[in-house]
């Protein structure tokens, strides 16, 4: 028996085996349940799992958070294979994992934000179903907030929620809710999971459509079945539809459908019927077009013998057509009959009417199962008269007919599309078509596509005077393109070779234009063409080289060699400007040349040209380095730039330079929005006088994202020479009494997105300002001693503000302050009218010459000023205070002799009124000398007024000019006031003068009386520019100078005012000649009398009128000789100022005949004649006239009356060839009186008439006066030395003359 011990140590043993294994499995259990509740485990289950997955399925997870037991949240899941891939992203799902143990799979809660649907291989043949069964039964609650099904067609859904159950026997899915475009739907179903797999489903949705003509929405009700059985070949399904208003009485949208099918027969659709009324596909389809669609389709089947054959016949009407960019469909109206028989579709007919043409197919399908590209088919198609244009709006507006054939590929090739079209023009186009333009004659097009490969071995487009042809393969789905292309056009070609990839590449671009004017012409006529270039006229040539190796993607993504590009852009002349303009303001580009050369992460740029725009030129050199990055953006460096700039209407050349590279770099973040940032750096500035400016900015940022932009800059100016200002501006800084070596700095920052901020200030560095106290534009300057210059404006939100300020010993102190508000829109920023106005202005100045800014030019101004101003109100209504003093007036004209001083002015200025309450000036002291007396102090000028700004009658006023609404009164005393105390010009004048100023018209009343006048002619008129000469000035215009006329009687136009205040004078004053109106000069010597009245009338283009009566007193006149008294003397005023009534008669006093010079009709065409009482022969009148007696024959006297006759022929004071000599055509003609020779005898007087024929050719024509005979000669010019002269008459000789000149 054996002993109890052993056996209870192998009953340990034994138990001890059990257990511990036991244990382990709890153990391992244990630790698995803790596992599954980490953080981790449920990303870790899905790696493991995707490692069990087919060989041609994958599952990738992306940020995965939670655990098995719980549940957890999932950033992206995607699971794919060869023909689908599934997308979800954000998922968050809880479950109960030991329903698995009762062979259960329940998700208490799946929810997806997008969930995407796409499928990636070629369709295929559906198996048939017996049974659709699951492992174990399914319980998932969910909730997709986004459902995307790539299609085709592709379809959105939003807010899918639901429930989904499998019991072991049957599929059960609840959808709760459904969002497809403006519907929202549920649905029901249940499908049999074992044969005969019964499915019943329905669907119920409410939706809106828009009501044609109608601005609200029409609700419809949507309800659809789907009933029968799925298995077997034999499966078969009901189908009912309607869609219908959810009013019944309201006469819109309908549809329904009817039919049934068979899902897995090769022609599935066993009968159908369709009808329907103003259906809008977009309703039901949201990437559908508008459409309001009628019409009907059905299919019914008929017997052929013992087959089977099925017949579709439709008809539709759209009465909602556009083109499909428009959201619309180009389809009026469309008929089809197709016939399914033996496994092949026959399309016996499609007509439609698209695009305002017809639409025609024919064509056969055999296949014996599913369509494919592999089926047997063919087909053809004519097009007549179709517009592109009502197809897509950015395609060109004409009409073309063409054919299209295509087919599919024979057995034993590719699986493809054969395909040939052919396109040409209507033969009649709309009006204004873009084809006209285009002149297109035709259009080929031959090639296959196949396996996503589209190759067009033949592409020619041929027009009137262009053609484009070669060949061209496109991969479709990676984007891979090879060929060459090859364009000839009017004044140019291009051509274009190579092969273009995601990763590799290689290739040639080269383009000549030999003519732009014909090249641009040709292209503004293509259809989309940008409106600038039919507007610009361009004249020029240029070529461009260019070279790439590398694909297009090397750029973004690591693998594969890097893009490499080659450019040489060459451009000897090129002129653009607009075909509105002038050809002086042609952007005129000479010697352009750019280099750009290197991998596309890595290019260097090479530019440098010329350009020159009316009298500027400029000349720009710079190189930069940069190219594109990986993640898209680009970034450069520019290493040097230069740039001069010079106008010819000044002297001397604008210089700018940086003085250290910058940084550029753009960041694109949508298709046209982006961030530009141009990095620190400063530049010098250069110009034609003494100094150098620098200017200095940091970091520059430009952004734009859609509507909105962003700009933000700030940096600094250091050392800006105020001498400068001179070339900036127009005046002179000498002609302002100004000069000196002030020095500015200034500074900005600025950032501009939908509000601006702004801060920018001037201010004065060093420096000093000298300035000249007197009027006579040539003393002594003075250091006006600055002690502060600046200038500074700043914005907040709308608010801008901008103060200016001045403070120095000797020019006065000066401050002012301005406020307002500005508001930016759509176009850009604007000063509103009813923006507020806050501002002030204080100024003590001295007298300096500055002030003669404010005069016309030749003037010059002094004076002290006080000012105290404060504005309010707004820009439509300003409202101004306070009051402005001036001391010390005074105002001089060197030219004209005259000057005013000791001159006093006193305003006040209150709401929109200024009041002139004192302005007075003395004139110029006499230069007779007396004390005491009004002339010789210089007279007194006195005015009061007042000035009213009204902008409320502005926008009443049927002519709008800068004057508006403006209204001023004036009236001026005059005392004795000398205006000119020139020695040649004095004038002194006393009387009132009124002035009256309402919306531009103005108004001029007055009386004046002249004291003293004394005017003293010159024996010449001044010298005038002929009418070909025309002056250039700094403008654009050119002013024709005109000349003096003074053969015609013509009345001079007035000239265009062109700066638009247009103001209609109404004139109306008397002048008084008085008492010592004293004219001398050219032989007269006279005193004037008279009263004239000077007219003109308030409209435009009125011409002053003159009228009244001048009268002479006591006056004299030389003439051929002798004083003559000026017995009467009348000239009389009707109208035109320049051309009075003429009554003169000058006597010779002291003879026993009364004989003088009678002058009558006008000043613009006198009359003279010699005058005598009583009447004597002419030549009588001129011996009593010269001679003071009866004439005598020959000697000294007749010689006196011969000179005062050729006298009065060749005219006054121009001499005899100035007068008879010119009328006559003559070169010569003198007069040569007689004298006495050395021999005794005399030599009587003679006349010579003398002409030029050519430049070595002279003859001359010699008479003496007492003799019958005249002397005839000629004259030769042989060399520069030697003449010779022939002469014949009373003596005929030939001399040979020899010169030497000693100087």
């Amino acid at each position: 028996m054996a002993s109890p011990e052993p056996l209870k140590k192998k009953s340990r043993l034994l138990v001890w085996a059990i257990a511990l294994p036991f244990a382990a499995i709890v153990a391992l259990l244990a630790a698995l349940w803790f596992w599954t509740d980490t953080d981790t485990s449920l990303a870790n289950a899905l790696s493991q799992a995707a490692r069990y997955l087919p060989a041609d399925q994958s599952l990738s997870t992306e940020g995965v958070r939670g655990s098995l037991r719980r549940g957890g949240q999932i950033e992206v899941l995607r699971w794919k294979n060869k023909d689908w891939t599934i997308e979800a992203r954000k998922v968050d799902l809880s479950w109960q994992p030991f329903a698995l143990f009762d062979r259960r799979l329940q998700l208490e809660s799946l929810r997806v934000s997008q969930l995407t649907i796409e499928g990636t291989g070629p369709s295929t043949a559906h198996t048939p179903l017996d049974h659709l069964e699951l492992p174990f039964q399914v319980d998932v609650t969910f909730d997709v907030n986004g459902l995307r099904w790539t299609g085709p067609p592709s379809l959105d859904v939003q807010n899918l929620a639901g429930r989904y159950q499998f019991d072991n026997q049957r599929h059960s899915l609840n959808l709760t809710s459904a969002q497809v475009a403006s519907g929202h739907y549920s649905a029901q179903a249940t499908l049999l999971a074992r044969a005969p797999l019964m499915l019943d489903a329905s669907l119920q949705g409410k939706l809106d459509t828009d009501v044609p003509g109608g601005k609200r929405s029409l609700p419809l009700d949507a309800t659809a079945s789907l009933k029968g059985d799925l298995a077997g070949l034999e499966g078969w399904l009901d189908v009912q539809a309607k869609l219908q208003p959810s009013n019944p009485a309201a006469q819109a949208t309908q549809a329904n459908v009817s039919g049934k099918i068979k899902p897995w027969a090769a022609q599935p659709v066993v009968n159908a019927d369709s009808t329907f009324s103003q259906l809008n596909l977009a309703t039901l389809w949201p990437q559908a077009p508008q459409t309001l669609l009628t019409g009907n389709i059905q299919v019914v089947p008929q017997n052929k013998g013992t087959d089977i054959i099925w017949h579709a016949q439709g008809s539709i009407t759209n009465s909602l057509t556009g083109p499909f960019d428009k959201g619309r469909l180009p389809i009026e109206n469309a008929q089809a009959q197709v016939i399914f028989d033996q496994g092949k579709w026959l399309v016996q007919s499609l007509a439609a009417k698209v695009a305002g043409g017809s639409f025609q197919v024919q064509g056969q399908l055999g296949q014996t199962g599913p369509i494919s590209a592999t089926s047997n088919w063919q087909g053809n198609a004519q097009l007549l008269n179709i517009n592109p244009n009502a197809i897509h709006s950015q395609l060109a507006g004409a009409r073309i007919d063409g054919k299209v054939t295509a087919k599919a590929t024979p057995p034993g090739m590719v699986q493809g599309v054969e395909f040939d079209a052919q396109l040409q023009p209507s033969g009649k186009q709309p009006e204004g078509s873009r084809l006209q333009g285009l002149r297109l004659k035709s259009a080929l097009a031959k090639g296959l596509w196949a396996d996503q490969l589209l190759t067009l071995q033949t592409l020619r487009i041929q027009t009137d005077d262009a053609l484009l042809q070669g060949h061209v393969a496109v991969r479709l789905d990676t984007k891979a393109t090879s060929g060459q292309l090859q364009l000839s056009l009017p004044g140019g070609q291009a051509r274009m070779e190579g092969q273009l990839s995601a990763q590799t590449g290689a290739g040639d671009v080269l383009l000549r234009v030999v003519d732009a004017a014909l090249a641009t012409a040709w292209l503004s006529r293509l259809p989309g063409a940008p409106s600038v270039l039919a507007q610009t006229a361009v004249h020029g040539n240029g070529s461009f080289a260019g070279h790439w190796e590398g694909g297009w993607r090397s750029a973004t993504s690591p693998s594969g060699p890097e893009l490499t590009v080659r450019g040489d852009l060459q451009m000897p002349q090129l002129d653009l400007r607009d075909k509105s303009q002038p050809p002086e303001t042609a952007l005129r580009l000479r010697e352009i040349h750019a280099d750009l050369v290197g991998r596309i992460s890595a290019l260097t740029l090479t530019l440098r040209g010329h350009a020159q725009a009316g009298t500027r030129r400029m000349h720009l050199q710079t190189q930069a380095t940069g190219g594109r990055n990986r993640d898209g953006t680009w970034q450069g460096q520019v290493s040097q730039t230069t740039l001069q700039a010079q106008d010819s209407l000044r002297a001397g050349t604008w210089s700018m330079q940086a003085l250290r590279p910058f940084d550029v770099r753009w960041e694109p973040s949508s298709a046209t929005g982006g961030e530009l940032r141009i990095g620190a750096s400063e530049a010098s500035l250069t110009g034609p006088l003494p100094g150098t400016a620098t200017v200095a900015w940091q970091t520059v940022q430009w952004s734009s994202n859609g509507p909105r932009t962003e700009l933000k800059t700030q940096g600094q100016v250091r050392g800006l020479p105020m001498a400068w200002l001179e070339l900036f501006g127009n005046a002179g800084l000498s002609g302002m009494g100004l000069s000196g070596n002030l020095l500015f700095d200034g500074e900005w920052d600025v950032v501009a997105t939908d509000t601006l901020k702004l801060r920018a200030s001037l201010v004065r560095r060093s420096g000093d300002v000298q300035i000249r106290p007197d009027l006579a534009g040539a003393g002594t300057t003075v250091n006006a001693g600055v002690k502060d210059a600046r200038l500074s404006i700043s914005t907040d939100s709308d608010v801008l503000r901008a103060s200016l300020r001045w403070d120095s010993e000797r020019a006065g102190n000066a401050q002012a302050d301005f406020s307002s508000r500005f508001s930016s829109g759509t176009n850009g920023w604007s000063w509103p009218s009813d923006a507020p106005l806050t501002g002030s202005l204080q100024a003590q100045l001295p007298q300096v010459g500055v002030w003669s800014v404010l005069a016309p030019p030749g003037w010059r101004i002094r004076g002290t000023l006080d000012a105290n101003i404060a504005l309010a109100g707004n820009r439509s209504a300003p409202l101004w205070s306070g009051t402005l003093q001036a001391n010390d007036l005074a105002l001089r004209s060197v030219v004209d002799g005259i000057e005013f001083s000791n001159g006093r002015l006193r305003t006040t200025l209150k709401g929109q009124r200024l009041d002139i309450t004192e302005l007075s000036l003395q004139g110029a002291g006499g230069a007779d000398g007396g004390v005491g007396s009004a002339a010789t102090r210089g007279g007194q000028l006195t005015a009061t007024g007042f000035a009213i700004w009204q902008p409320d009658r502005a926008g009443l006023k049927a002519v709008q000019t800068g004057l508006s609404g403006v209204h001023m009164e004036l009236s001026a005393v005059a005392s004795a006031l000398r205006l000119s105390a020139r020695a040649d010009r004095r004038l002194v004048v006393s009387g009132n003068l009124q002035a009256r100023l309402d919306d531009a018209k103005l108004e001029i009343r007055g009386d004046l009386k002249a004291d003293q006048a004394l005017f003293i002619l010159p024996d010449e008129t001044a010298p005038s520019l002929g009418n070909d000469v025309i002056i250039k000035s700094s403008s654009r215009t050119s002013v024709v100078v005109p000349r003096l006329d003074t053969t015609t009687t013509a009345v001079v136009a007035p000239v265009a005012n062109t700066t638009g205040l247009r103001v209609l004078p109404d004139v109306m004053v008397t002048l008084d000649l008085g008492p010592d109106f004293r004219v001398e000069g050219r032989g007269l010597a006279t005193r004037l009398s008279g009263v004239l009245n000077l007219r003109t009338v308030a409209s435009a283009g009125a011409i002053p009128r003159l009228t009244g009566e001048v009268r002479t007193l006591r006056g004299t006149y030389r003439a051929y000789g002798q004083w003559l008294d000026i017995d009467e003397g009348v000239l009389r005023f009707t109208g035109a100022y320049d051309n009075p009534a003429l009554d003169i008669l000058a006597i010779r006093p002291n003879l026993a005949v009364r004989v003088g010079v009678q002058i009558t009709g006008t000043a613009l065409a006198p009359r003279v004649r010699l005058y005598a009482d009583p009447d004597l022969p002419e030549s009588e009148k001129l011996a009593w006239l010269v001679l003071g007696r009866s004439g005598a024959n020959g000697g000294a006297e007749s010689a006196m009356l011969q000179q005062a006759a050729l006298a009065l022929l060749g005219g006054n004071g121009k001499g005899l060839s100035g007068g008879l000599a010119s009328a006559l055509g003559l070169d010569e003609l003198s007069f040569a009186g007689s004298a006495a020779n050395s021999d005794g005898s005399t030599t009587s007087a003679t006349v010579t008439l003398g002409k030029r024929l050519s430049r070595d050719f002279y003859v001359a024509y010699e008479r003496s006066l007492a003799g019958t005979m005249g002397t005839f000669s000629i004259f030769y010019d042989l060399s520069r030395r030697f003449t010779l002269r022939a002469k014949t008459g009373e003596q005929s000789a030939i001399d040979l003359i020899f010169t030497l000149p000693y100087d």
